[in-house]
């Protein structure tokens, strides 16, 4: 049986593989929420501006959900507050 030797762990790799899934799992998270918000939009409302907001918000929030994602120090802040916009806009207008 031969010995294959132990190679030890490099911890800086693994971090940044670790901070990458983080970053791109709630980008998808925060996509998801547009989608759902946007659905709600379309599934309940009437009249052309909800479907205006549903569609322009999700688009946005597709477009922060990846600039989210592909950002470096995890700049939530622009996408989370255009969901919140969008879930207040679709609400008012149900």
């Amino acid at each position: 049986m031969t010995e294959t030797p132990i190679v030890p762990m490099d911890y800086d790799e693994h971090t940044s593989t670790y901070e990458s899934f983080v970053r791109f799992t709630t980008g998808g998270t925060l996509a998801c929420l547009f989608l759902v918000v946007a659905l709600v939009g379309f599934g309940i409302g009437q009249g052309a501006l909800i479907y205006l907001v549903a569609t322009f918000g999700m688009l946005a929030g597709f477009g922060a959900s990846a600039y989210g994602a592909a950002s470096d120090k995890n700049s939530w802040m622009p996408g989370i507050v255009l969901l919140v916009l969008m879930g207040l806009l679709t609400a008012a207008l149900l």
